[in-house]
């Protein structure tokens, strides 16, 4: 991935502006934050009526962690959905598609303005590990290493977004195609495991675990950063990025 320049800089401070004037960053943030909370104090009833443990702090961060994975891929939808469909609906595309700046700058001046948002998302949920830490006795360098798996993933399934919604006119067909595109990387870690030994069906099952997004997040949220896991992260993002770039210079030639 490049750094922010000056064109795509412009396009991501337009773009968080754009999220604010309309009602995509509040009724984004705030079912996020609700759902977070709620989860958050049930679990954290259990495992007090349960009996204290040593690990119990350490499970309740691990569970929020695990919690805001599955948040994050019903709310990227909402962020994604309509950064090129919209556009394309509007016809502001074309304008775009005519203008000086290059697709590439369009392309991460909205990304970054959506990975911005999920930042800002993760972030009011800092009282959570400040309230574990006061009452609970957790290795704090997990925590950071499982706030840095979940915005590693909300890259990867923003990306997504970005991908898909390139490709349609329509943000609710976006939206949905991002949502059953995420769900699906999720779930096909439960796939089940071959029967016997090396079998074409196993071969394809480890491929397909080692595609599931949520899967790389298991180390991060343990406290480890294993480096296939950020490769895997990196690459599926700038993959999808260039993508999202070829399809949208697409238009330039229409």
């Amino acid at each position: 991935m490049r750094r922010l320049t000056g064109p795509s800089l412009a396009v991501c401070k337009r773009e968080i502006y754009s999220y604010f004037v309309s009602p995509v960053a509040y009724f984004t943030i705030v079912p996020f934050l609700l759902l977070c909370g709620f989860f958050f104090y049930i679990t954290f009833n259990y495992l007090s009526q349960r009996g204290g443990s040593e690990t119990a702090a350490t499970d309740l961060m691990v569970f929020a962690i695990q919690t805001m994975s599955v948040l994050l891929t019903l709310a990227s939808p909402l962020l994604t959905m309509r950064s090129f469909a919209e556009e394309r609906r509007a016809g502001s595309m074309e304008l775009l598609a005519t203008s000086p700046i290059r697709e590439r700058d369009i392309v991460l001046g909205k990304f970054f303005a959506s990975w911005f948002l999920v930042g800002a998302m993760l972030l009011a949920t800092a009282p959570y590990p400040l309230f574990v830490q006061r009452y609970g006795n957790p290795d704090v360098a997990p925590i950071l290493v499982g706030y840095l798996g979940l915005a590693l993933l909300g890259g990867c399934l923003l990306a997504l977004g970005l991908l898909i919604s390139s490709l349609s006119s329509n943000q609710i067909v976006a939206g949905v195609s991002t949502l059953g595109a995420g769900l699906f990387l999720w779930m096909i870690q439960s796939l089940p495991p071959a029967a016997g030994t090396a079998t074409l069906y196993g071969t394809l099952r480890e491929i397909a675990v080692y595609m599931s997004l949520q899967q790389h997040l298991t180390g991060f949220s343990q406290g480890v950063v294993a480096v296939k896991s950020l490769v895997y992260y990196l690459s599926f993002i700038s993959v999808c990025l260039y993508l999202t770039t070829v399809s949208s210079a697409s238009f330039r030639w229409k």
